[in-house]
């Protein structure tokens, strides 16, 4: 995983190597998502800067998560919902998603990821990457009896 120290280097590294200027606006985004747990969309993370950054623009704040994901420093993840959400780069882990609450939980399965190589040397099949989403009910809704049971 890389350290906050680092992503911070390389973005404004890249920011300059790509052009664009350094401006307060652009670092206080890259700062409220680092400060974010889990899976950040854009429109919430406008909507935290806005309390402390009245000027700051969603055109801002959109194009330097896209800027932040052109630089390998974070990731895009859609799961299911047309939502957009951004992830620190970080070791491969899978995802759980609740269809009640919209909790993701991640999670790291070496056994999984045994059984892909297994799978995909029993097929001579060379993946370059994936994804493991699985969508259901956390105990939580479940104990609410909230969501659907699809």
């Amino acid at each position: 995983m890389l350290k906050i120290d680092n992503i911070k280097y390389r973005f404004l590294d890249a920011l300059r190597r790509e052009g664009f200027r350094v401006t307060s606006q652009r670092i206080s985004v890259m700062n409220a998502f680092m400060e974010e747990k889990g899976h950040v969309n854009a429109e919430d993370l406008y909507r935290k800067l806005r309390k402390k950054h009245p000027r700051v623009s969603h055109t801002t704040v959109y194009r330097t998560l896209k800027l932040m994901n052109k630089c390998d420093l974070i990731k895009e993840v859609e799961f299911g919902d047309g939502t957009m959400r951004y992830e620190l780069e970080q070791e491969h882990h899978d995802h759980l998603v609740c269809t009640g609450c919209g909790k993701i939980i991640e999670f790291l399965s070496p056994r999984i990821e045994l059984d892909q190589d297994r799978i995909t040397g029993e097929f001579d099949f060379l993946p370059h990457h994936h994804r493991l989403e699985i969508f259901g009910l956390c105990k939580d809704c479940r104990e609410a009896g909230s969501g659907d049971s699809s």
